[in-house]
């Protein structure tokens, strides 16, 4: 095991993920988990990153439905990390 007081973590999360759910993964995480830093960053944000493109479609296959989603980067007062 490896101490998770040390650990940042990042969590890449569906967009229709409830504020209420990203509440409760950061309390577990924070005060269980005593973890010093959480991120939600978007899954398709980091599909075009992994590209190295910050701009972009982003076309998901599942295996019951396919979501295109249109990516641009905004660097503003919206932009969001928990700590």
């Amino acid at each position: 095991m490896t101490e998770s007081r040390s650990r940042k973590v990042i969590i890449v999360e569906n967009a229709l993920l409830s504020n209420p759910i990203k509440r409760l993964i950061s309390e577990v995480l924070f005060d269980n988990l005593k973890v010093p830093s959480i991120s939600f960053t978007s899954g398709h944000m980091t599909t075009l990153m992994a590209t190295g493109n910050t701009t972009g479609l982003v076309v998901d296959f599942g295996f019951h439905e396919t979501t295109v989603v249109p990516v641009s980067v905004f660097e503003g007062p919206s932009s969001i990390c928990f700590t």
